[in-house]
């Protein structure tokens, strides 16, 4: 009798305890069921939404091969409009401007306001500072060409990467130099140019390094060779152009 009595106080325990907290066990069983289905349908949204950007990329790419730039406008203002936040929509608008710029058919005439928008938009809209600071460098080229060269100044003051310095402050003393301004330029030349060899010094370091570290000896011709895609060299042209423009002034 004990064991029943035990019993059955159990099952009036069980039955107190559900009537005063059953609603909150289904609530909170109804909120999970409802979060897992809320999962779905946005992992459904975003795969569909990268599907659909991936689609109109294709298209875009189509029409880059082309050389069709009305049509690669028009699907990179698609890409803007509904798939901002991507690569894809970034990419395509640095590719546009620059078909806007140079056209590939002779019988376009370059676009350098629409160009513009596009790289501003880029510098305003993507979060990857590489990317800004390449959109941002474009459109003070371009400002400069449209005769705006204070406009283009401002937008040369503080790059999104560390790593456009140099390049920045190279344009920044072309511009000055265009306007007569010999000491801003040599100034600004300097700064590129002290730039450039800090970059190169620590190339040459962690190369030499990489050397000793795999007994390659390839490698220190691979750092001469002038390819582009050598950092090294990339960085010597370019200490070499900053030193003949200052001997220039």
């Amino acid at each position: 009798m004990a064991a029943n009595h035990t019993e059955q106080e159990d099952i009036e325990r069980i039955k107190t305890w559900w009537a005063d907290n059953g609603k909150a066990v289904l609530l909170g069983i109804g909120l999970g069921l409802v979060m897992i289905a809320g999962w779905k349908c946005w992992t459904y949204y975003v795969e569909s939404q990268a599907q659909a950007a991936a689609q109109i990329t294709s298209e875009f790419e189509v029409a880059q091969a082309a050389k069709n730039v009305e049509q690669m406008v028009k699907l990179a203002d698609k890409l803007q409009q509904e798939h901002s936040g991507s690569f894809d929509a970034s990419r395509a608008a640095l590719l546009t401007a620059k078909h806007l710029v140079e056209p590939p058919n002779a019988t376009d005439k370059p676009d350098l306001d629409k160009a513009l928008a596009y790289l501003n938009w880029v510098a305003n809209n993507v979060d990857d500072d590489g990317i800004q600071a390449t959109a941002t460098l474009r459109a003070a080229r371009i400002l400069w060409a449209q005769n705006k060269a204070q406009q283009a100044l401002e937008k040369l003051t503080n790059p999104a990467s560390k790593a456009f310095t140099g390049v920045y402050a190279q344009l920044e003393g072309d511009i000055y130099a265009e306007q007569g301004k010999k000491a801003e330029a040599k100034a600004s030349y300097e700064s590129a140019l002290a730039f450039f060899n800090a970059q190169l010094a620590e190339e040459q370091a962690s190369f030499a390094t990489l050397a000793k570290n795999t007994q390659n000896d390839n490698l220190e011709a691979v750092e001469v060779d002038g390819k582009d895609s050598n950092v090294g060299a990339i960085l010597k042209g370019l200490a070499e152009q900053v030193k003949d423009k200052l001997d220039r002034l």
